[in-house]
């Protein structure tokens, strides 16, 4: 990569950022640093940019994607005079409850109302949707889009319909329409 000018980075993890639509930056960067025999990457990202499989460019190295305004923060801690920045790597582990910070919402999401219906107010119900790990063909990807967010809401109706068999289709969407948290 021609920002980078031969820079040695054996042993060490490198920091990038991307803009909208430079997904290449990201396999470039992990194949920069794989082959130069470094120890992984953290990448800033926005979320929804996320449109490639991360599991086959990060073999052999570490990989970290946060999004943009986390990656600022890491930024700012690097850039910090008085700090040596470390990085820790530690097995990954699930957290549930208080602990879990509201997700954003993607890009391509609606927020609703329309400008141009404002009368309308879509969409009913957000779901997550970037950077799902689902299963494809023999094996597993990172995916984002609706076709992601879609399942969740079908596995909460599903959920539903089998403690309350006589509701209605109606019933089902009120349910989860007005009982949704931040």
């Amino acid at each position: 990569m021609e920002i980078l000018n031969g820079t040695d980075v054996k042993g060490q993890i490198l920091f990038c950022t991307m803009q909208p639509g430079d997904q290449d930056v990201f396999q470039q960067s992990s194949q920069y640093v794989r082959d130069g025999g470094g120890s992984g990457v953290i990448f800033a990202q926005y979320t929804t940019d996320l449109s490639f499989t991360a599991l086959d460019v990060c073999k052999g190295i570490a990989c970290v994607l946060v999004d943009l305004d986390i990656g600022k923060k890491i930024a700012s801690y690097m850039d910090d005079a008085s700090s040596s920045p470390m990085v820790k790597i530690e097995p990954a582990r699930t957290i549930t409850g208080k602990e879990t910070l509201a997700p954003k919402v993607a890009m391509f999401s609606s927020r609703g109302p329309s400008p141009d219906y404002p009368a309308i107010i879509k969409p009913d119900i957000a779901a997550p949707g970037v950077n799902i790990l689902a299963a494809k063909e023999n094996s597993y990807a990172i995916l984002s889009g609706t076709s992601m967010a879609a399942p969740h809401v079908a596995g909460v109706v599903a959920l539903l319909k089998a403690l309350h068999p006589n509701w209605s289709s109606a019933a089902i969407k009120s349910a989860i329409v007005t009982t949704g948290n931040d």
